[in-house]
């Protein structure tokens, strides 16, 4: 094997194993987002004499369970791991080749190890960023749900608001 198909190979299996860890890191935090984003929510419309649902993060959990099911605690969790899958998977499987590139492999014999460190780290996350196509849609969709709820709310009654926020 070549120095390029043995660097090649690592960097295959640094993005394989980051991205399957936090893919797998993903199916235990999405609950907690989803409660999350309705707590957001519900603050969100606080002010617009929407009765409130939930009272805090424990009572939301109990309300979704009981009401929709265990699974609704999952809602969007195949757009979350997707997300996490490029972008994470990205950033911490480049960062070792990084390292290699700037030379930050030794602490003790590398001159300004701190710096290549830095910098390593540095590029690898500008790049898991940057390569992200979810995250260029991640302001749009945010901006699109917000228009939707603007518009129900303008245009239905406050009760089927309160009832379609229950259903997110």
């Amino acid at each position: 094997m070549s120095a390029v198909q043995d660097w090649k190979s690592v960097v295959k299996s640094d993005y394989f194993t980051a991205a399957i860890s936090t893919g797998i890191a993903c199916l235990f935090t999405n609950p907690v987002e989803v409660i999350k984003t309705r707590l957001q929510l519900q603050g969100e419309l606080s002010g617009k004499s929407v009765p409130k649902i939930y009272k805090g993060p424990f009572h939301a959990a109990y309300v979704i369970f009981k009401n929709e099911g265990i699974l609704a605690l999952q809602k969007g969790l195949t757009t979350a791991i997707l997300y996490q899958v490029v972008m994470n998977g990205i950033r911490l499987g480049s960062h070792s080749s990084f390292k290699q590139l700037t030379g930050a492999i030794d602490p003790y014999s590398t001159p300004f190890f701190f710096f290549r460190n830095l910098l390593s780290g540095a590029a690898s996350g500008a790049l898991g960023t940057h390569a992200n196509p979810i995250e260029k849609c991640s302001g749009w969709l945010s901006t699109s749900i917000q228009w939707c709820h603007r518009s129900f709310q303008r245009n239905h009654s406050e009760r089927g608001y309160s009832r379609s926020l229950e259903r997110i």
